[in-house]
């Protein structure tokens, strides 16, 4: 057992050591950082959200309840249900298991109740409760004590033990609850001089708690004639000590010894003890059994003897207790005497199994209006007082009952009185019943005798008329009335012998006590039927009890004959059927036929052609199969079949034919072939007759392989049959590699239809060069660019070789072209090689790749020194002439110019020198004026790729030396 005040407190002082304090929502919120309060103050910030509990840990007794509170934080975005389960639902009952939070009570705490549940043993146990959602992440939990409240004792019979010297008697003990572990019990007598106990010990387990064991105390022998006591003290660590007062009655004095000293007996029952000598007499005794109260108890046999040899054998008495006629407990003693010896008594209690009632005879009654009846009442046994009993009726308008008391007294209790019960006449037909109800309230008794009074009158069902006239779909009435009034409400039925020809209503009409003599109208209304004759129909009126009324009713048919089909309308596909079914309204007086025809047998057909109705089948459906007629168009169609007799009405059906041909597009061919820059034609057309006019469009899958024109190609109604062309033009492209497209044509509500076209590359892949000639100085380079005129299918390799490396060289040698960089330049450089004497030289650089044609670059190298410059004398005067020469030191294997330039304080003429390998040797000559006094005048012969030859010249006055010489 744990002590709950101090596992209460306990928790208490662990929360208070974890409380904070926090602002929620501009409130200063004490011990709850969260905002999860129990007074509905939770925070609705953002967050996880969470299942907040009042508390965390419980202690809940045994057979006791404890509460709980649930809510959630922060407000959920839609409504939650929390689940709640215990660890061991043997030990702790939950209520409710489940718990729902909308968005608006999410912040209002719901009680939950703990239940302790009652076991057998002594042991507290640790149950969990657990709230989870789906909804919520973490689940929350309730540490729960279910404290015991069993208290382990031991439990002794008898309370007190009577054993003589030298003999011995036994005590039962068993625990009260189960307990957790074995519980050793130490047995031990008081007095040993007077009793001994064996066995010492007894132990019980969890599995043997509640099954009793023994211990034998035994009378010890002594030397004195004095009766010894002890008691019999059971002890253990885990109980509370218990112990069995033990008389010893002395032997050493002749006397009656009995094995017990009281005797419980039921009143009708008997029971029994036995008795013996304490020690061997001289001689026979005698002992005398008397009953103090014999109408309580009798005890045989009422003598009995011991002899020196059996005196110390136990011999049985046998008390009784007689029945009685009261209810009251009785009690007696039994005397045995001995001459000579000490009395010895038994006390005997006797409990009465008598329980008082009121009896009435007979138990029911029936009688008529009017009459008496008698109902004898006595009490079953003897009270030990006066008893009234009052008399009343519960329903005096039915039955009165006189005396309105009767009493009994000890003496005449069984003694019937009688009740004299009287039916009273009253102005219903209807039986009646009451309760004659006979009660002594001051002892609890009640008697009920069911009263049933036979009324009188005789109660019959009437009608204003016995018959009525009504035609097929009208209505015409009646009225009824009963001829007495009822006890109670009286339902009449009316009931058609022939509910198909007329019918009677409302049913039931209800009558009771206050409408009964006031006419109810009936509506009779004729039904509509199947046949084309009036009937005659009978009405019958009845109730429970009464005879039944009868009201003729005679119909008159108002029917038209018709045609009849099970659908007004029907679908049918082009080559396809349905079926409709044809039957007549109402029987017929003979045979007719039903003629069917086609509106327009183009669209649609019908058949059969005549259809034979009967009077025994003419409400069986005959079937007419509508057949949809196939045709070139692809439009829905509507017409009609009629239904034709004569002397009816025609009935039609509304024919819808829907097309089953789907449009589509045809081509004149499958496929067509053409070269890259040609063009190729097809034929396109549709392949049903449409019903407006469409568009067919034309396009190619991949444009940059082929296009289609023109791109719409219209059709009507009456042209839709007749081909017209597509044009397909095939697309110059950068690759080397013919091309399949589709060229695709498409129209609303048509199938579409494509061609294949085959476009045939015309590309002949060759080596790109930037230039096919060069110039270049010795020792010096220039870039020439090298690409592929058209995308190749893989990687091509393009080998770059000079024709005479002792003149020029390349780099590099090798260059890699792929699908997606052929068309970018890739660049080669070509040196030239300088080499002893001052002419150029030539050669050739080759750009080849396998398969393709050879690229030849022209490479001249030219020697840098090749212009020689002289000027003689290096000065000239003002507006005086000098000359100079100009010419090449080697060959330029082809046309060279060279160009002159000077300061402006210089002329020079001609400005311009051509030299071919013919005259490069020649020198030519440079005129040469002075302008303006100067010194340091530069002039140049210059050509592009070679070195620059300079002179200085000086230009002095004419007053100058040399000028003047």
């Amino acid at each position: 057992m744990r002590t709950v005040t101090a596992l209460v407190i306990a928790g208490l002082v662990a929360g208070l050591t974890s409380l904070t304090a926090c602002a929620v929502d501009g409130r200063y919120i004490q011990g709850d950082p969260d905002g999860a309060l129990n007074d509905g103050g939770i925070d609705g910030a953002g967050g996880p959200l969470e299942i907040v509990l009042s508390t965390t840990a419980l202690i809940v007794p045994e057979s006791q309840t404890r509460t709980f509170t649930v809510q959630l934080s922060p407000a959920p975005a839609e409504a939650v249900l929390v689940t709640l389960e215990t660890s061991d639902d043997l030990q702790l009952g939950v209520t409710p298991t489940a718990l729902l939070f909308s968005t608006s009570d999410w912040a209002t705490p719901q009680t939950v109740t703990l239940t302790g549940k009652s076991d057998v043993d002594v042991t507290d146990e640790d149950v969990t409760v657990t709230a989870r959602s789906t909804a919520v992440a973490t689940p929350a939990t309730v540490a729960v004590t279910v404290d015991d409240d069993d208290g382990l004792a031991l439990a002794l019979t008898p309370t007190a033990l009577d054993v003589g010297e030298g003999s011995t008697g036994t005590i039962r003990a068993h625990l009260t609850a189960q307990p957790t572990a074995d519980v050793v019990v130490a047995a031990a007598s008081s007095n040993t001089a007077a009793a001994t106990v064996a066995p010492a010990s007894l132990t019980f387990t969890t599995a043997n708690w509640n099954l009793d064991q023994s211990v034998t105390v035994t009378g010890v022998q002594d030397a004195n004639i004095s009766a010894d006591s002890a008691t019999i003290d059971f002890t253990s660590v885990d109980l509370t000590a218990a112990s069995v007062a033990v008389t010893v009655t002395d032997d050493d004095v002749l006397g009656i010894q009995t094995s017990t000293s009281s005797l419980g007996l039921t009143e009708g029952g008997n029971g029994t003890f036995t008795l013996q000598l304490t020690q061997q007499p001289a001689g026979n005794v005698s002992v005398t059994v008397m009953t103090s109260n014999p109408a309580a108890a009798t005890a045989a046999p009422t003598t009995l003897t011991f002899t020196t040899g059996n005196w110390n054998l136990a011999q049985t008495v046998t008390v009784t207790a007689p029945a009685d006629d009261d209810t009251a407990a009785g009690s007696a003693s039994i005397t045995l005497a001995a001459t000579g010896l000490a009395n010895r008594t038994v006390a005997i209690n006797v409990a009465d199994d008598d329980v008082q009632s009121i009896t009435a005879a007979p138990a029911a009654v029936s009688m008529n209006e009017g009459a008496n009846a008698t109902v004898n009442v006595r009490l079953a046994f003897r009270p030990t007082s006066d008893v009234t009993v009052t008399v009343s009726s519960l329903a005096t308008a039915v039955a009165t009952a006189v005396p309105l008391t009767l009493t009994f007294t000890p003496s005449n209790y069984a003694s019937n009185q009688p009740v004299t019960l009287t039916a009273v006449q009253d102005a219903d037909a209807a039986p009646g019943a009451t309760t004659l109800r006979l009660e002594a309230a001051a002892l609890g008794l009640v008697r009920d005798v069911t009263v049933n009074v036979i009324d009188d009158e005789i109660l019959l069902i009437e009608t204003d008329v016995a018959s009525v006239a009504v035609t097929e779909g009208g209505t015409t009435t009646f009225r009824a009335r009963l001829s007495a009034q009822p006890g109670a409400s009286v339902a009449v039925a009316i009931a058609s012998n022939d509910p198909t020809a007329a019918t009677a209503a409302p049913t039931p009409l209800t009558f009771n006590s206050s409408n009964w003599n006031v006419y109810q109208m009936v509506t009779v209304t004729g039904v509509q039927d199947v046949d084309l004759v009036g009937e005659t129909v009978i009405l019958t009126l009845s109730s429970a009890g009464l005879t039944n009324v009868t009201v003729t009713a005679s119909t008159t048919d108002n029917d038209t004959q018709v045609i009849q089909v099970t659908m007004a309308s029907v679908t049918v596909a082009e080559g396809g059927t349905t079926t409709v079914g044809v039957a007549l309204g109402y029987m017929p007086g003979g045979n007719v036929t039903v003629t069917v025809m086609s509106g327009d047998t183009a669209k649609a057909t019908a058949t059969p052609a005549s259809l034979s109705f009967t009077p025994t089948n003419y409400a069986t459906a005959q079937n007419v199969t509508v057949g949809g007629v196939d045709d070139l168009n692809v439009a829905t169609e509507t017409t009609t079949v009629s239904l034709m007799a004569a002397s009816i009405p025609t009935t039609t059906v509304n024919v819808t034919v829907t097309d089953n041909d789907t449009l589509g597009i045809q081509t004149s061919v499958p496929s067509v072939s053409l070269a890259e820059g040609g063009t190729a034609t097809f034929g396109v057309r549709l392949n049903f007759q449409p019903s407006t006019a469409v568009t067919v469009n034309a396009a190619s899958a991949d444009g940059g392989a082929a296009t289609a024109a023109p791109a719409m190609v219209p059709f009507t109604t009456t042209n839709w049959n007749t081909y017209q062309n597509v044009t397909v033009t095939g697309t110059q492209d950068i690759d080397l590699t013919a091309e399949t497209v589709a060229i695709n044509l498409t129209a609303t509500g048509a199938s579409p239809a494509s061609v294949s076209a085959t476009v045939s590359d015309n590309d002949v892949q060759a080596i790109v060069v930037t230039t096919n000639s060069v110039a270049v100085s010795e020792g010096a380079g220039t870039v020439v660019g090298v690409s592929l005129a058209f995308q190749p299918a893989g990687n091509v390799t393009v080998n770059v070789a000079s024709l005479n490396t002792g003149v020029a060289t390349v780099s590099a040698a090798a260059l890699t072209f792929t699908p997606a960089d052929y068309a970018t330049p890739q660049n080669v450089t070509i040196t030239g090689v300088a080499v002893a004497g001052n002419d150029f030289n030539s050669t050739s650089v080759n750009v080849t790749s396998s398969g393709l044609p050879t690229q030849s670059i022209s490479v001249l190298v030219r020697d840098p020194d090749i212009i020689e410059f002289i000027v003689s004398p290096t000065f000239v005067c003002v507006f005086d002439f000098t000359t100079g020469t100009v010419r090449l030191k080697g060959n330029p294997l082809g046309p060279f110019n060279v160009t002159i330039s000077s300061g402006a304080n210089i002329d020079v003429t001609p400005v311009t020198y051509s030299f071919d390998p013919g005259n490069f040797g020649t020198a030519q000559t440079v005129s040469i004026e002075g302008v303006t006094v100067s010194t340091g005048n530069l002039m140049t012969a210059s050509s592009p790729g070679v070195s620059n030859k300079t002179d200085t010249i000086t230009v002095r006055s004419l007053s100058q030396t040399p000028c003047n010489l």
